[in-house]
């Protein structure tokens, strides 16, 4: 797992990451990233909500989300971030 500090949860910071997680997946042949919040976590919440990672499972203490790579990929922020990297490495 990761966190990021509160000043650099914004969306460049966010879909770079989120760009190179995606990329990470695809060399290793991982189609669906799983993640793990916290209900008292409101700004997780939120952001996986945003980014398109749907609901898997939920107990009174956590939510269950998972995304695919395609949706990730699908992203503004992470769009952005994808083609910022291949502008840079071509």
């Amino acid at each position: 797992g990761f966190s990021l500090h509160p000043a650099s949860r914004n969306a460049a910071v966010l879909g770079e990451l989120l760009s190179q997680v995606a990329a990470w997946m695809g060399a290793h042949g991982v189609q669906t990233l799983h993640s793990h919040v916290l209900k008292g976590n409101a700004a997780s919440l939120a952001l996986h909500r945003k980014l398109g990672f749907a609901v898997q499972q939920e107990n009174e203490r956590a939510l269950a989300f998972s995304a695919d790579r395609a949706a990730l990929l699908a992203h503004p922020a992470v769009r952005r971030a994808a083609l910022r990297a291949a502008e840079l490495g071509a």
